[in-house]
């Protein structure tokens, strides 16, 4: 058990459209609730939320110079004004949205019903509402996903629970960074914030060295706390498709050259391409390939469970792969900056092989002996529980 029937409040990424978002939340949640404690979601609102308050004094880390986005400014808007297919793309994906406006709504709904298996703290709008005001726990943790990005649009000051006033214990778990490398003074800006940790969890080698290089002793690398609710209670929880044989493409990018490719892969083998699509570039006209957009937690899981085989460029889409012992392949795109995050976890699993690149594109299918994987996952797991213990 991790604390004597505690009160824990977990801040984290939480009412996102998201599936990696939602999945991780629930699945810290869930995993502490099976530890018998009262468990709270703290329930702080992001710039894409519609009752969001701005705030003055909280702001996003600025990762580039004032010069640096001035130039990236006037670029984007010189290329807008030259550029004879803007105004054309503007009216493709306003059709878009127009033809698929009841199924973007299903997306909504299905993913607030979700939400409704988590208890949540009382709405914080801003983040001063939620430094004047906050909740009352016997522990305070960090949960996972990106919350130490500092290239997010938001403050990230707030998930190093810096509002914390009645002196409960601050921890992480598996909380993640997302990048390999920082400028000196967020560095430091983030150890100041960290040195009231009790313990600090992090999901990806690269940032436990960032920290550690700085002095902080009480670091230590964990799995995604989706790797924590067991796989059979996953299945349970996934919901079929209603076709088979399919290679499931899920993208975090929406490059249609990258589509093409997903497809080309899927013809190869014989099977359909079953893809998530959320804009007009994610439109292909071919009997093989299905594109969907109201696709449920529950039903993204029973998508990844039920393929064939699976590439995406997603970490938690390689991380339900590697759950479900999928076939896949971890595509990172040249143009992304977070590849660190998929990279180590492949790493940690000794599935590095399973990488693929733009110039290093994937023709055959390759079976994954899961025999060592679900060693080193049973181990770290091992690992977990005894960190997770005050």
């Amino acid at each position: 058990m991790l604390f004597c029937e505690m009160k824990i409040g977990i801040i984290t990424v939480q009412r996102a459209p998201n599936y990696g978002a939602q999945l991780q939340c629930y699945a810290l949640y869930s995993y502490l609730r099976q530890q018998g404690h009262d468990v709270e979601i703290i329930d702080l609102l992001r710039p894409f939320h519609s009752a969001y308050i701005k705030s003055k004094k909280y702001k996003p880390i600025q990762t580039q110079s004032i010069k640096q986005i001035v130039y990236k400014w006037l670029r984007l808007k010189i290329k807008r004004l030259i550029s004879s297919d803007f105004r054309d793309n503007l009216e493709k994906e306003r059709l878009f949205l127009q033809m698929h406006q009841s199924e973007f709504l299903s997306f909504k709904e299905k993913f607030a019903l979700f939400e409704s298996k988590m208890k949540y703290s009382r709405t914080y709008k801003s983040i001063d509402n939620l430094y004047d005001n906050p909740p009352s726990y016997d522990v305070y943790i960090t949960g996972s996903d990106q919350l130490w990005n500092p290239s997010q649009p938001y403050c990230v000051e707030p998930y190093f629970l810096t509002f914390v006033k009645n002196g409960g214990i601050k921890m992480s778990y598996a909380t993640s960074i997302g990048l390999s490398q920082l400028p000196r003074t967020t560095i430091q800006q983030y150890v100041g914030w960290l040195r009231s940790y009790k313990k600090i969890s992090i999901r990806e080698q690269t940032a436990v060295k960032i920290l550690s290089n700085e002095g902080l002793d009480n670091i230590e690398r964990n799995i995604d706390p989706t790797f924590l609710v067991s796989s059979q209670e996953w299945k349970k929880m996934a919901i079929p498709p209603i076709i088979d044989n399919y290679l499931f493409y899920f993208t975090l990018s929406q490059r249609v050259d990258l589509l093409q490719a997903a497809l080309g892969i899927a013809k190869r083998n014989n099977l359909k391409l079953v893809y998530r699509k959320k804009t007009y570039k994610m439109e292909i006209d071919d009997s093989d390939a299905i594109g969907l957009i109201d696709i449920s937690p529950e039903e993204w899981l029973g998508l990844i469970l039920h393929a064939s085989y699976v590439v995406t460029d997603s970490f938690h889409g390689t991380a339900f792969s590697i759950i479900f012992r999928k076939d896949f392949s971890s595509l990172i795109p040249n143009e992304s900056r977070r590849g660190c995050r998929i990279s180590d976890m492949l790493d940690l699993f000794g599935l590095n092989k399973r990488l693929i690149s733009e110039e290093m594109p994937m023709k055959t299918f390759s079976k994954i002996d899961y025999t060592s994987v679900d060693a080193i996952l049973q181990r770290e797991i091992e690992k977990t529980q005894k960190y997770l213990l005050l």
